[in-house]
């Protein structure tokens, strides 16, 4: 039952809501479901780096025969990830010596890799490493949590023109993205209905 486009705004934070999501798309059937996962996805997932909730629903779309979008610009995910653990810190939400130690720990596992080491493993290592480098970075040279967050601001939105342009050009049937973004969206997308399956 293809029906009406949906544009879902999930809030992707609990197994019940993945789990219903899940199910909308098996009673519906689509022929194509856009998530808010970046273009290279699958290259990411064969080093074992995934996100959870819209990596699930990627591999049980695919399960299910559907075809998936992938609707992020890589490099825009990559910076927005940077961005938003550096505001997390600003929040008091995380704090910057755990990001340090994560990275002390990183660099003494890889000091310590041999050629037996899983290299998805090493892969994974030296990506958050990066990652970490760069939030660390970020904090050193931007003090200010109300900069951060314009940076922030600012990355969402190229993301979600970027998702808007993959959805207006690919036309899934089912699309799933985060609430906030989807709430933004909706007024450009008038062929697809908006849903929240909770508040």
């Amino acid at each position: 039952m293809k029906g009406q486009k949906l544009i879902i705004g999930a809030r992707h934070v609990d197994e019940k809501e993945l789990n219903d999501i899940n199910a909308l798309i098996l009673q519906r059937q689509p022929s194509k479901v856009g998530l808010e996962l970046p273009e290279d996805h699958l290259q990411r997932e064969e080093h074992k780096i995934g996100a959870y909730f819209f990596s699930d629903i990627n591999s049980y779309s695919a399960n299910l025969g559907i075809k998936v979008l992938y609707l992020e610009s890589p490099a825009a995910w990559d910076s927005h990830q940077v961005i938003d653990m550096a505001k997390a810190v600003r929040e008091g939400r995380l704090k910057e010596s755990g990001i340090q130690k994560e990275m002390g720990r990183i660099n003494n596992d890889l000091a310590n890799s041999s050629a037996y080491t899983a290299p998805e493993r090493l892969y994974q290592q030296i990506f958050f490493r990066e990652r970490y480098k760069k939030v660390l970075r970020v904090l050193a040279d931007i003090p200010a949590l109300e900069e951060i967050t314009r940076l922030w601001d600012a990355l969402n939105a190229e993301r979600e023109s970027h998702v808007l342009h993959r959805i207006c050009k690919e036309k899934p049937d089912i699309v799933v993205i985060g609430d906030a973004h989807a709430r933004k969206l909706k007024g450009s997308l008038p062929e697809y209905q908006y849903l929240r399956l909770y508040l």
